[in-house]
């Protein structure tokens, strides 16, 4: 890729990480698992359990890669090898780690991808107020 092309991209997925990062804290801060499983049904605490995690470790990995592409834009000569590094990274680590989580909370149905419709299929349901 051209210089240029990298480092608007890690200025754009700079800021949509910093978005999705807000996001993730505002949730997490505002809900426990006994806040979420209301009905203290096992299995929905299971589910739960797993979809918190999935969350966090979302958060954790979306912060480092914020910083390593603060890293990145704030040197003095833009390093476009270590940059595309980062980019994979924050594919690698946040998008796939969204659409496909390491507990398997819910996953991307391919099938709805063009028609409007919601693409991301929960395990259960999730009634969050």
């Amino acid at each position: 890729m051209a210089m240029f092309d990298v480092k608007n991209n890690c200025e754009t997925a700079r800021t949509k990480l910093k978005e999705a990062i807000a996001k993730l804290e505002l949730f997490l801060n505002q809900h426990a698992l006994s806040q979420l499983n209301t009905e203290n049904d096992p299995a929905m605490d299971e589910f739960y359990r797993g979809y918190l995690q999935d969350m966090r470790q979302l958060l954790v990995f979306g912060e480092v890669a914020y910083e390593k592409l603060g890293v990145s834009l704030r040197r003095p000569n833009f390093n476009v090898e270590y940059s595309e590094r980062v980019l994979y990274e924050v594919y690698h680590n946040c998008v796939n780690g969204f659409y496909y989580p390491k507990n398997e909370c819910n996953s991307e149905d391919g099938r709805y991808a063009y028609t409007g419709q919601d693409a991301i299929r929960f395990l259960h349901v999730m009634y969050v107020t």
